[in-house]
Parts: C-alpha cells; sequence; structure tokens
C-alpha cells in the first residue's frame, strides 16, 4: 500500500443547462511497494454536504511516466510549486453541445520535459480517438470511449523551453457532447 498522496491537479465540469460531465486529473508518485504489484485505485464518489456516497457512471485512464522530476535527487522537484509537484504549468477548457474543446491557453513547457492532455466527453458512443495535430503533433497513451463517457490521453515530449498548445480535440463520428480539456506540463528529472 503507497504511502504517496494523489494530488489534485485540476477539475473541470461540463454541460448546460446542468453539468453532466465532470473530469478531475491527479498525480501521484509511484511508491516502492506499489511497484512491486500490479497497481489497483479505487476511487469513491460523494455528494452533497455532509458528504455522501453517490453512484456515477465513470471512467479512468492512467499513465506511469519515467524520467520526471520525482526522481531528482538529492530533492525531488526542487524547483515545483510546493517543492515536490512534478507539475510547472496547467491549463484547460470547456465546451458544451460541442463536436469539439480545447484550452484557453498555450502552456509553459521545459526543455525534455512532457505535456499530457486529457480530453473527455459525456458522449456514451464516442470519443476524442483522433490525436489533435495543431500546433504540434500530440501521441494517442491511454483511454476508452463508448463506455460512461469517453477519455483519451494524449501527450507530446517537449525538446525545446518554450510554449506549446492550445489542441483542439474532435469527437469522431460528427458527434457532440459535453467536453473538457486537461493539459499539464510535466517537470523532467533534474530540476
Amino acid at each position: 500500500m503507497s504511502t504517496n498522496p494523489w494530488n489534485l491537479i485540476g477539475m473541470n465540469s461540463a454541460g448546460s443547462p446542468s453539468v453532466d460531465y465532470m473530469q478531475f486529473i491527479y498525480w501521484h508518485q509511484v511508491s516502492a511497494a506499489e511497484a512491486l504489484v500490479p497497481p489497483s485505485f479505487t476511487f469513491d464518489f460523494t455528494e452533497g454536504m455532509p458528504a455522501m456516497p453517490a453512484t456515477v457512471r465513470a471512467t479512468g485512464v492512467a499513465i506511469i511516466y519515467r524520467d520526471t522530476c520525482t526522481e531528482s535527487t538529492p530533492t525531488a522537484c526542487s524547483t515545483g510549486t510546493p517543492v515536490g509537484n512534478p507539475i510547472l504549468d496547467a491549463t484547460s477548457g470547456t465546451a458544451n453541445a460541442s463536436t469539439t474543446v480545447d484550452e484557453i491557453s498555450a502552456i509553459n513547457v521545459l526543455t525534455n520535459g512532457l505535456v499530457t492532455c486529457a480530453f473527455g466527453t459525456s458522449n456514451t458512443t464516442n470519443g476524442f480517438n483522433t490525436a489533435p495535430t495543431l500546433p504540434t503533433p500530440l501521441t494517442f497513451q491511454n483511454g476508452n470511449s463508448g463506455t460512461n463517457g469517453g477519455l483519451a490521453l494524449y501527450a507530446r515530449f517537449e525538446p525545446m523551453m518554450g510554449m506549446d498548445g492550445p489542441w483542439i480535440a474532435t469527437l469522431d463520428g460528427g458527434v457532440s457532447g459535453d467536453n473538457a480539456a486537461q493539459c499539464i506540463s510535466i517537470i523532467p528529472i533534474g530540476f
């Protein structure tokens, strides 16, 4: 069992007139104990005050990265805010009843860093299965669609420091949904 926490990076909600899609992204440093066995994580959903268990449709995707600042010594992610945080920058956006979604701004990147983007939708039949290519190409990492809404992770290795994005993702099949986009810039090892 891990003693490392799950750290919320951001959450977005979409839907009008009422919210029907929520997307959360987290970072988590895999512990030595987790590395010894196949991982299995459980997330609970609650609503109201006091928080009561909620029944919701849910989907999840994950990816593991090596060579991030979490492996830097003597202090992991010494340039993170706060120290230990591997996320340099983040941007997001939402679109209601739309075939597309994009972020509201470009994102800061470091040399040899990584950008990871999560594109999600309330649409239960189609997802964001085609990689965004502008302004720079993203590569598919993990995802699922056609069940409980679609969620897809894309990434891009950043060879130079600067700005990148925003990217626009399009749902397959010309369908629409209530959509969210979240992109993060990950600090590479050595920072």
